[in-house]
């Protein structure tokens, strides 16, 4: 019940790869997936928004100056079956945070989980 995912990354020179998440956005999960997994909603006015974290924030500590490949592994068992878009969400700085220059991006990935 181990979910593997490789995400690889790259950026303009003036910038480095801060830290990542992973979060899926209501819509795009199962209707049983807070009740199965015990994940709240982060609910926004617009439902279209609310989304569910799925993992916290990973840092890396003076972070990845060159382009490169991160493992992913997430346990799927309490996950209830059905169809997921899942987003990996990156923050790639230029140097000290600052919200003028913090770049966020995202990479999807989809799965589906079927009943043994």
């Amino acid at each position: 019940d181990k979910l593997r995912v490789q995400v690889e990354y790259s950026f303009p020179e003036d910038r480095f790869l801060s830290g990542y998440l992973l979060a899926a956005y209501l819509p795009f999960v199962p209707k049983a997936f807070s009740e199965a997994t015990g994940i709240p909603v982060n609910k926004n006015p617009d439902p279209r928004w609310s989304s569910y974290r799925l993992s916290t924030w990973h840092w890396i500590e003076g972070g990845k100056r060159q382009p490169g490949k991160l493992d992913l592994e997430f346990d799927t068992a309490s996950w209830p079956p059905g169809d997921y878009k899942l987003e990996w969400r990156g923050l790639f700085r230029e140097g000290k945070p600052s919200v003028e220059s913090d770049l966020y991006r995202s990479a999807y990935f989809y799965l589906t989980i079927t009943k043994p």
